[in-house]
């Protein structure tokens, strides 16, 4: 690989770092995203992340990976002006030259949503991949942005006369707008309607609830209802009101019988907002599990 070279002079300080605690971790998330959102270092926000769950993890070393990669990256795009033939040289320079690629194999294999981990592993899901092409990408003076197509997350760029989509999860392919809803019809087997605010593009903030996402549903999946926990505390850290989170968390909390923190996320969904569709399911939950609290009494 290319950019091999250009890390060994991070090499040392990688094993040669002050250490955090997963707790400090959390500390800089949530000084972090109590910035405006256009302030928000995304790169090092998906970094402090993967500390709560790697303490040792060195942040300059990665920050330093990406700016390696950018290096490699101008070198090789070269004096190539065209939009169009940009993005085709710094997907070629990812994915054939430093072997990004999407995971497929283990999909749902967390590692995948860890920035540290893709960055060593190069491999991830495609929110992800779309954030190491979006960061190197800026590094070198192309601009996207993060589009939350449901199911598959997708960045774009240009105007939008001149709009270009990529696909960063599959070898940075080329898309267009129609492209896009087509890639929707496959996935959902034409039984979703597409909408235009798929095409919206994600706040900082937004693309971060969406990595913590993948998270909590890995996590769920293996049955490691504690660190889906820690992934829906640092989205509450985020918004501390979003209904999803709250349900969620609460659903956790009631696998590993943790019933009174349950109650507490179910109380808090209905504070946030009262006249929700499902409030009053919500409202029997939490009286189903006072009486099964009860009943241990």
């Amino acid at each position: 690989m290319i950019v091999a070279s250009l890390l060994s002079n991070y090499a040392f300080e990688k094993f040669n770092v002050n250490k955090y605690t997963p707790s400090e971790f959390r500390r800089l998330f949530s000084e972090m995203v109590s910035q405006p959102d256009e302030d928000i270092d995304l790169a090092k926000a998906a970094l402090y992340i993967s500390g709560t769950e790697y303490p040792d993890l060195d942040v300059d070393y990665y920050v330093n990976t990406l700016d390696s990669l950018a290096e490699g990256a101008r070198e090789y795009i070269g004096q190539e002006h065209d939009p169009r033939a940009r993005i085709q040289r710094l997907s070629e320079f990812l994915y054939v030259h430093e072997e990004f690629r999407g995971n497929g194999e283990d999909y749902y294999d967390p590692r995948n949503a860890y920035l540290n981990e893709v960055l060593e592993r190069r491999t991830g899901i495609p929110i992800t991949l779309c954030l190491v092409y979006m960061e190197v990408a800026r590094r070198v003076g192309m601009v996207f942005e993060g589009i939350g197509l449901p199911g598959h997350f997708v960045i774009r760029t240009g105007p939008p006369e001149e709009e270009l989509y990529v696909d960063a999860f599959n070898g940075g392919l080329l898309m267009s707008r129609n492209d896009c809803e087509q890639l929707v019809q496959n996935l959902f087997h034409g039984r979703m309607e597409f909408r235009e605010e798929y095409l919206r593009p994600y706040t900082k903030k937004e693309y971060l609830i969406r990595i913590l996402a993948n998270f909590k549903q890995d996590y769920f999946r293996l049955e490691d209802y504690q660190r889906a926990i820690k992934a829906a505390d640092l989205v509450a850290i985020v918004d501390p009101s979003l209904g999803s989170n709250l349900r969620e968390r609460a659903s956790f909390h009631y696998a590993l019988k943790q019933y009174r923190l349950a109650i507490r996320d179910l109380e808090s969904y209905l504070e946030a907002d009262p006249q929700s569709q499902d409030a009053e399911d919500v409202r029997q939950q939490i009286r189903a599990i006072w009486a099964a609290l009860s009943a241990l009494n």
